[in-house]
């Protein structure tokens, strides 16, 4: 149990982590051209990877999964899991950030 908790709280973390960084670029302002998360459309997700030390990070837009209806959330119990399934195979949903758009899940490697 403590193990899972404290996935989840790495992710939650990482999410935070990957939100800080993602916003602006170095004058401290937004522009130039969207990368990662800032990238998504009105209507998709964030999927961010969060690998292990031998792997490389990366974000991807993904379409929302119609279980979310028209807008997509992690307080709803089956857009939660719904977007958890978003995570490739290999990976597990850790975390999920609807604070700011787009929403946000994080996966780590499930082994």
């Amino acid at each position: 149990m403590n193990t899972l908790r404290n996935f989840i709280l790495a992710g939650a973390c990482l999410t935070l982590a990957v939100l800080a960084l993602g916003c602006g670029d170095e004058a401290g302002g937004g522009g130039g051209s969207a990368q990662g998360c800032d990238a998504c459309a009105s209507g998709e997700v964030c999927v961010a990877y969060l690998g292990a030390e031998d792997e490389e990070e990366r974000e991807e837009c993904a379409a929302a999964p119609a279980a979310c209806g028209a807008t997509p959330t992690c307080e709803v119990d089956a857009c939660r899991g719904a977007l958890y399934g978003l995570c490739d195979e290999e990976w597990i949903g850790v975390g999920c950030s609807d604070t700011f758009p787009p929403p946000i899940v994080s996966c780590n490697p499930s082994r």
